[in-house]
Formats: structure tokens, sequence, C-alpha cells
């Protein structure tokens, strides 16, 4: 069996499937101060009360919002059901997705120089992923709100500069197309007055 534990704002949402058939589920209550032992009991007593046995238990996944629950609820898993669960964060697949983004963000740009300060900080970005998505993760797992905050403020801050580098390239670019315009447009009135 899997047991499936969604760590929402309102409600904890827990659902034990066989297979693709979703047994039991139940919903409790979200307490941001809840101990690994109290949800270990109260899991128990569900498991209990509805006659599922938790050792055929072969697997868990747990998808949360609530970065002091996180860890609590990881905990009660490896400790009531002796098992390393799943985590399926939000934060860590928008980090996968923008790591891919950003990738072909990257390779799309040419040499063009005036685009230079904002390709090495998109690969300087793309080279600190992967050490930040796991300084983050292990703070959501221990439960440490301020690290966690500090954490999403330092990746904000990495991508208002590299998007004020592109902004700032871009408009050396559409400047220096500006300048060419009028040279283009006495160009073609050259040629038109040739051609006749």
């Amino acid at each position: 069996m899997l047991l499936a534990i969604d760590v929402g704002n309102t409600n904890i949402v827990l659902g034990v499937f066989d297979g693709l058939e979703l047994v039991k589920s139940w919903r409790l209550q979200t307490l941001r101060g809840r101990t690994a032992d109290e949800l270990g009991l109260l899991v128990h007593g569900l498991f209990a009360h509805d006659g599922l046995d938790r050792t055929r238990v072969r697997g868990v996944v747990i998808s949360s919002v609530v970065p002091p629950l996180t860890g609590s609820t990881q905990d009660m898993v490896e400790r009531y059901f002796g098992i390393k669960p799943l985590l399926v964060d939000p934060a860590a697949r928008a980090i996968a997705g923008m790591q891919t983004d950003s990738q072909i963000a990257f390779e799309a740009l040419d040499d063009d120089p005036l685009f230079a300060a904002y390709r090495n900080r998109v690969a300087e970005a793309i080279d600190a992923l992967p050490e930040w998505s796991d300084r983050y993760l292990l703070s959501l797992r221990r439960g440490e709100v301020e690290a966690t905050t500090a954490l999403v403020a330092e990746f904000q801050a990495r991508t208002a500069l590299a998007n004020a580098e592109l902004e700032a390239a871009v408009a050396d670019v559409d400047a220096a197309a500006a300048a060419l315009i009028p040279d283009l447009l006495a160009g073609l009135e050259e040629a038109r007055i040739k051609l006749g």
C-alpha cells in the first residue's frame, strides 16, 4: 500500500492506496506546532480505527506547503512507518523548471557582447541552483522558517539582478537599433530615387 500525505495550510489530507484504488482517506486540521509524535499517534489511531494494517504500507509520498510541518511529517513517517518518504515539494518542482528554463534561455543567447553580463549572471545562477535548492530543502525539512524565508529572498535577489541586466542589455540593443533607423530610411529613400 501507498500512503499519500498532503500538508496544506488548512488541512492535512491522508490517503491510503492499494494499487490505484483509494482505500481510505482522512482530514486533519493543520496545526503548525504539531510534533512528529503527535502526528504519529493521530495517524496510528486512524489506521487502527479503520482496521488498516500500517505495516502493509510500502511507500509514503508527502507534499507540503507548510514548512514547519514538512520536517515533522517526514520524521513521523520514518519513526512510525520505518520508511523514508518521497517529498514532493512544490518549490523543488519550480526550481527544476526554472533551471531548465534558464538553461534554454542561456543557450538561446548568441555571442552578442551586449548580453555578456546577462549570460554570465544566468550561468552563475544555473551553477548555484543545486546547492541553493539543497539548502532550501534542508531548511524546509528542519522547519526553519527564517532560513527558508532568507533563501527565498536570496533567490529573488539573484533573479532580480539577472532581469535587470537583461533589461539593460535589451535597452542597449533597442537604442542601437533605433540609432540605425534614420540611416536605413535614408538608404531606402536613396534607393527609391535611383530606381525611380
